[in-house]
C-alpha cells in the first residue's frame, strides 16, 4: 500500500516533469479522504494552474489557506495564479504577504518581481529583482529581467546592458561559443567584415533592419542570417543574406546579435533610424492585384494573435470573437484575415463569415507586403505583422494589451518608429472590451467617411478617449 508520503513523492515527481494531469488523477482520489491535506491542495492546484484550470486552482489554493493561513508558499501560488487570472490587485496582495512571511525566500521574491512587472509597477518590480541579484549574482534570467523593467523606467544604460544576458539564457537561442570576437563597438571598421546574427521573432528583424545601412556604412561587408521567409524584404539593402538556418560561423571578423546592435549605436528608440525602403517581389504583387478588384471598396485587414510559440501570447492575443463581431456590425466594410499559423483554425471555431481568409497563402513576407499594400488599414493585436505594416506605411491600429512590449513605451498613440501605427492601450488588465469599444467607433467614423486621411480620422477619435 502506497503511503501519504509516497504519495506526495509521486505527486511532486510528476508535476516536476510537468505531467500536471497524471498528478490530478492522482491527487483527486486521495482529497476524497483527506480533504484538508495542505500537500495535497497545492500539489491540485498547481496542477490545475497550469492547464488553465483557474477556477478550481483558486479553490484548492484558498480552501489551504483556510487551513494554514501564514503559508508562504500557497500565497505566492495563489499570487502566480491570480497574475494569470488578470487579477493583478490579488496577485500582490498574496505575493506580498508570501515575502512578508518569508523575506529571504528566493523563489517568493522573484514571483513577486515579475507579477509587479505584469501590474506595470516597474519600481517596485526592479527593487524585487535587484534583491534575487543579491541571492543569485550570476543568474542570466534575473540580470535579464532587469534589463527589460530597466526598459520600462527609461533607465537605458542599465537596460540595454542587462539585456545582453539575454543571450546566456535559454529564452534566446544562441550559441554559447562563438569562434570570432564579438562587436562591442569599435570603429575601424572599414576593413572588417561583421556577421548580424537575427534573433527572436521575425517582428524583431523587421524593426532592426532600419540599423542595416547604417552597419554597411561601418563595414567592408555585412552580413545578415536571416529565415527565409523574410529573405525578399531584404534582398536590395546593402548587406548580403544568408540562410538563417545554415549559417556558419567563421569567415568574418566579428558578430553581432542583431537586438544588440541599439547598445552600440542608439539606446534610445525614439530615436532610432528611420525604416529603409524593403522589397516586394513582382510575383507577390501579381499575385494580389485581384484584391483591388471587390464589389465593397473599404478594405481592412485583421490578425487577433501572434506566434503562439511566444511566452506571453495569450495576453497580447484577443479572441476572434471580437473581430466577428466587427465584421457583423460593420456589413459595409470588407474585411480579410491576415491569420497565419496555428490561429488560422480559430476561423472554423467560429465561422469565418464575410472575413475572406488570406493568411494561408502567405509563403513569404513579400507576399504579406503586397496584399497588405491594397489594404486602407490594419487591425491587429500585436505581432511581426504590425511592423511589417509600419514599414509599408500602410495605417495599423496596434491593439496593446495591459503591460505591452517596452518599445511601446512610454504610453502614447503614436510612435516615432512608424509613421502609419496607432495603438489603443488596455486600460486594465485583459480589457479587450474597452479596446474594441473603441476600434468600433473609429471603424464606425471610417465607413462614413469619404476622407482618404485614414489617420487623421483615427488621430481625431484617439485623441478624445484615454485609453
Amino acid at each position: 500500500m502506497v503511503t501519504e508520503a509516497e504519495l506526495a513523492k509521486q505527486t511532486h515527481d510528476l508535476i516536476g516533469k510537468k505531467k500536471y494531469k497524471e498528478a490530478e488523477q492522482l491527487v483527486v482520489p486521495f482529497l476524497i479522504n483527506y480533504p484538508d491535506s495542505v500537500w495535497a491542495l497545492v500539489g491540485l492546484g498547481i496542477s490545475y494552474r497550469a492547464q488553465k484550470k483557474y477556477d478550481a486552482a483558486e479553490a484548492c489554493y484558498r480552501r489551504a489557506l483556510l487551513i494554514a493561513p501564514d503559508n508562504a508558499e500557497i500565497h505566492s501560488n495563489l499570487s502566480n495564479l491570480m497574475k494569470d487570472a488578470d487579477r493583478m490587485d490579488e496577485s500582490l496582495k498574496h505575493g506580498e504577504k508570501a515575502v512578508e512571511i518569508e523575506p529571504d525566500h528566493y523563489t517568493f521574491i522573484n514571483n513577486l518581481a515579475v507579477n509587479y512587472r505584469e501590474a506595470m509597477e516597474s519600481e517596485k518590480s526592479l527593487q524585487m529583482y535587484k534583491e534575487c541579484e543579491k541571492h543569485r549574482p550570476d543568474d542570466p534570467v534575473t540580470k535579464s529581467d532587469i534589463g527589460f523593467v530597466s526598459m520600462y523606467l527609461n533607465d537605458l544604460d542599465t537596460a540595454w546592458d542587462y539585456f545582453e544576458w539575454r543571450l546566456k539564457t535559454d529564452q534566446v537561442p544562441f550559441p554559447d561559443t562563438m569562434p570570432i570576437p564579438k562587436w562591442e563597438g569599435e570603429t575601424d571598421t572599414q576593413d572588417k567584415k561583421l556577421l548580424i546574427i537575427s534573433e527572436q521573432g521575425f517582428g524583431d528583424s523587421i524593426l532592426m533592419s532600419r540599423f542595416l545601412p547604417l552597419m554597411a556604412e561601418k563595414f567592408k561587408d555585412v552580413y545578415v542570417s536571416c529565415k527565409p521567409p523574410l529573405a525578399p524584404l531584404f534582398e536590395h539593402l546593402p548587406v548580403k543574406l544568408v540562410n538563417h538556418e545554415k549559417i556558419s560561423l567563421r569567415g568574418y571578423d566579428y558578430y553581432t546579435p542583431m537586438m544588440s546592435i541599439p547598445r552600440h549605436v542608439e539606446k534610445d528608440w525614439h530615436k532610432w533610424p528611420a525604416m529603409p525602403k524593403l522589397s516586394v517581389t513582382a510575383q507577390s504583387q501579381q499575385k494580389y492585384a485581384f484584391l483591388d478588384n471587390y464589389f465593397i471598396p473599404k478594405k481592412v485587414g485583421i490578425v487577433w494573435s501572434g506566434s503562439v510559440t511566444f511566452k506571453n501570447n495569450e495576453k497580447r492575443s484577443a479572441s476572434l470573437e471580437y473581430f466577428m463581431a466587427l465584421a457583423a456590425k460593420h456589413p459595409n466594410i470588407q474585411f480579410f484575415s491576415f491569420q497565419k499559423g496555428e490561429r488560422e483554425e480559430d476561423l472554423k471555431t467560429f465561422g469565418a463569415g464575410t472575413v475572406l481568409p488570406l493568411g494561408h497563402s502567405f509563403q513569404t513576407f513579400s507576399d504579406t507586403a503586397a496584399a497588405l499594400q491594397h489594404m486602407d488599414m490594419i487591425i491587429m493585436t500585436d505581432s511581426a505583422l504590425a511592423h511589417l505594416a509600419g514599414a509599408f506605411d500602410v495605417p495599423v491600429l496596434n491593439l496593446l494589451n495591459y503591460r505591452p512590449y517596452w518599445l511601446y513605451t512610454p504610453k502614447s498613440h503614436t510612435t516615432p518608429l512608424y509613421n502609419t501605427m496607432r495603438f489603443i492601450h488596455q486600460p486594465a488588465p485583459n480589457d479587450w472590451d474597452a479596446v474594441f469599444g473603441m476600434a468600433d467607433e473609429i471603424l464606425t467614423a471610417y465607413a462614413q467617411s469619404s476622407d482618404a486621411d485614414i489617420l487623421g480620422l483615427i488621430d481625431d477619435i484617439l485623441k478624445k478617449q484615454k485609453l
